[in-house]
């Protein structure tokens, strides 16, 4: 007999916009954008970010949590 292991997942390390929706309880289109603002302000420091997700840690800075 197999033993199931029981683990738990660390939450990722970038925030997706479904993830945005739910801790700004906003829409869709406005998680869009408010990733697209942060991924801006991070490329004119010279990060390279992809499209649609934003590092947590910065995430997290920006809207005050």
């Amino acid at each position: 007999m197999a033993r199931s292991k029981k683990t738990t997942r660390e939450p990722s390390k970038m925030v997706r916009v479904d993830e945005a929706m739910e801790i700004l309880s906003v829409s869709k289109s406005t998680a869009y954008h408010t990733i697209q603002k942060f991924n801006n302000e991070l490329r004119a420091k010279g990060y390279e970010v992809p499209r649609g997700r934003v590092p947590r840690s910065y995430f997290m800075e920006r809207c005050g949590l």
